[in-house]
């Protein structure tokens, strides 16, 4: 397997490669890196001073350089190609993705990094990548404990079918979780607030709903499986509060265009940023 991590050679690029070696490591991946400049370097014109072209030369130099210096901390066997280019880095790690398996971004900067990323960066990458995107906060542990986030309305099926070799991989035990967005008003303890005109039909909701995810659920190998949750409020909320007893967060994208169905939009985006733990996004071909 070949894993792109995306850097920024501008906020501490060297602290995102051990958490994407917790993931080469075990699952013996190749570790590419890829450094996409945001603003583009300016092609200099005929009549272009000697010294402003030179100067973009040692700025591109330095640059893979830079590169080449993170990469003396991955080990030599499981090195693999180092890209670099001018331009928007959504687009750019999208096509260096696919001859990869994952592409992996981080949310570890301290002048702004997260917020570049996961503001029109990441959110890009996961719409239009063809291959799973992997947003990392922390290692990933043995044995870790992932948090499946599912929409047993549509595709779920098919989402747990693509979710299950991931599973095997990273030999994790995984809770499926799925939320209830129609009914957002809950107590402190989580329990929705409700009139009794609502409390039979959230009943039944609650039963259908809850039926499905165990159904699901056995499709896990034991070995594998944890529990099934049914919860209500808002997705991004809940999966984050149920994340942080968790080192793995797995969501899925349906449909050809990559626009997510159930982490569209906002939700995507508050569960990327709002997520105490890792971020795993899988594309889902129905």
């Amino acid at each position: 397997m070949k894993l792109l991590v995306g850097l920024d050679l501008r906020d501490a690029p060297e602290a995102l490669v051990p958490l994407a070696l917790s993931w080469a490591e075990p699952l013996e991946m190749t570790v590419s890196l890829g450094y996409a400049r945001p603003v583009p370097t300016a092609i200099p014109s005929p009549d272009a001073h000697p010294d402003d072209v030179l100067a973009q030369k040692r700025q591109w130099d330095a640059d893979r350089a830079a590169l080449e210096a993170v990469e003396q901390s991955i080990p030599a066997k499981l090195r693999g190609a180092i890209h670099l280019a001018d331009g928007d880095p959504a687009q750019n790690l999208a096509e260096w993705a696919t001859d990869h398996d994952v592409v992996a971004v981080g949310t570890h900067g301290r002048r702004g990094f997260a917020h570049w990323w996961l503001g029109s960066v990441a959110e890009k990458v996961v719409r239009t990548a063809t291959t799973p995107v992997l947003v990392l906060k922390n290692p990933l542990p043995q044995r870790p404990r992932v948090i499946v986030a599912l929409d047993v309305r549509i595709g779920a099926s098919a989402f747990l079918d693509t979710v299950l070799p991931w599973l095997t991989r990273i030999d994790a035990v995984a809770d499926l979780l799925y939320v209830e967005e129609g009914f957002i008003a809950v107590d402190p303890t989580g329990a929705p607030i409700l009139d009794s005109a609502l409390q039979e039909s959230w009943a039944q909701v609650t039963a259908e709903r809850a039926s499905r995810v165990k159904q699901l659920l056995e499709r896990i190998p034991a070995q594998n499986r944890g529990s099934a949750h049914v919860m209500s409020g808002r997705a991004s909320d809940v999966i984050a509060e149920r994340a942080s007893d968790a080192d793995l967060v797995i969501l899925g994208t349906h449909g050809r265009t990559g626009i997510p169905r159930f982490v569209l939009g906002s939700v995507a985006e508050r569960t990327l940023r709002r997520s105490p733990v890792s971020t795993l996004v899988l594309r889902v071909t129905e």
